[in-house]
This record gives structure tokens, sequence and C-alpha cells, in this order.
């Protein structure tokens, strides 16, 4: 069983929820400092998701995040709304043989064509499951690979595409709701198969500037990904804030 981790970030209204905030900003800064982070996508659909998580990821500053756009040909723009539709729970069937093939050759042109732009120990932040399937891919360069998914999306339909996303770091999902006294709360949920761990974070208050539950999980998957364990894990500040 996974084990479970969950940080509350309170409302910056207490010396303490501000020196919580500000200690969990600069532990994930210290975590991501000299990375990229990409956000990929093959459709429109995710293209318009990447290209506002890197808007939002870079307005809070200290993090640097650009587009990663996956060359989408004729057949594979077709594949990416079959995906798309089986991954939204939108009337679909299940992947046939021509689109088990279609998948299989998308994973062999994202390991020939994936940019070179990525270097080892930069994130890739895929969007839709087309850019998923260059997981091997960008996983081979070194990088860390997350798959954005909806918190709707069931495992049955994420399965089916295991077979070629396997070499995928976490999945994660974000949302925003009401709390239970009414206030705005974000959550942000990391699953990381690799290293049994589901990091949950939970923002209070106005929509985050900095993003600080993206940036804390982003900076959790660094942390615990597989291959940063070698010579002992990467914490730069203690595990707690100071008093």
């Amino acid at each position: 069983m996974p084990r479970l981790m969950i940080e509350r970030f309170d409302p910056p209204t207490s010396r303490r929820a501000a020196r919580v905030r500000s200690w969990a900003g600069e532990s994930a800064g210290d975590q991501l400092g000299g990375r990229r982070v990409w956000c990929a996508s093959a459709s429109p659909g995710g293209r318009d998701q990447a290209r506002a998580l890197e808007g939002r990821l870079r307005a809070g500053g200290g993090i640097d995040a650009a587009s990663l756009d996956v060359d989408a040909e004729a057949w594979l723009r077709d594949l990416a709304r079959q995906l798309e539709a089986l991954l939204s729970h939108l009337p679909a069937t299940p992947l046939g043989v021509a689109q088990r093939a279609g998948c299989a050759e998308a994973a062999a042109a994202a390991e020939r064509s994936v940019a070179d732009d990525v270097r080892a120990g930069d994130l890739v932040v895929v969007h839709d499951g087309a850019a998923a399937l260059g997981a091997q891919a960008l996983r081979a360069r070194g990088a860390h690979v997350v798959w954005c998914i909806d918190s709707a999306a069931g495992p049955a339909s994420v399965d089916a595409l295991h077979r070629y996303t396997g070499e995928v770091d976490a999945y994660i999902s974000s949302r925003v709701r009401r709390g239970p006294t009414g206030q705005l709360l974000r959550q942000v949920v990391a699953l990381m198969p690799g290293a049994d761990l589901l990091a949950a974070k939970q923002v209070y208050g106005p929509h985050p500037a900095d993003m600080l539950g993206w940036r804390s999980a982003l900076a959790d998957v660094v942390a615990d990904d597989r291959d940063e364990h070698v010579g002992g894990r990467r914490h730069v500040r203690p595990a707690v804030a100071a008093r």
C-alpha cells in the first residue's frame, strides 16, 4: 500500500502560517533549481493546459518553465483524440489493433524526435496520452516524467496505456473546491508508484500566485524519484519548517 503524505498550507494570516508557506516555497525552489520544467502536449486540449501551467509556474518566479510541443502528424492527432476520449470517459471504444500499433509507432517516433533541449534532471509534465507515449524516450535522457491526468480518469483508462507509458515517474492531478468553512482550497495530488508514495498538498486561501501546491508536489517527485536515490536523497532543507 502506498505511503500517504498530506501537507496543509493555511492562509498566511499568522506568522507561523506565513513561515511554513515561505519555507515550503524555498524548499521546492532548492529542489527544482537548475532544472527546466517542460509542459508537454500533443493535442489541442493538452496544449491549452500545458501553456496555462507553464504561465502559472513562470509567474511565481524562480522556476524555469517552457512548453514542449510534440510534433503531431495527422495520424497522431487522430490517435490523440481517441486517447483523450478514453481518458476523459467520453464515448470511446477500447484500443484496437490499429490503435495499439499507433501507440507503439508514436513511442518509437518520440524516441527519434524528442527535443534535444531536454536535459538530464529536467521535469517533463505531459498533459495528454499522446505526449505520455514519449515517456520512455524522455526517461532515457535522464528526465523525470510526470503525467497530469484529470482526477476523474479511471485506473482502467490509464492502465490501457501502461504498456507504452510505464516509465512515467508520477501521476498528478489538481482541483479547486471550497473547504469546510467556505474557504478556497486547492488540492494537488501526486502518485509516485516507484517510490510507493501518494503526496497530497492542500493549499488554503486565495489562488496562490506562486502555485505552491504544484511546486511542492513537483519537488517531491524529484526528491523521491528512484534515479535520485543513488548516493542518498537530496534534502537540502530540514523536513519541517523552523519554529
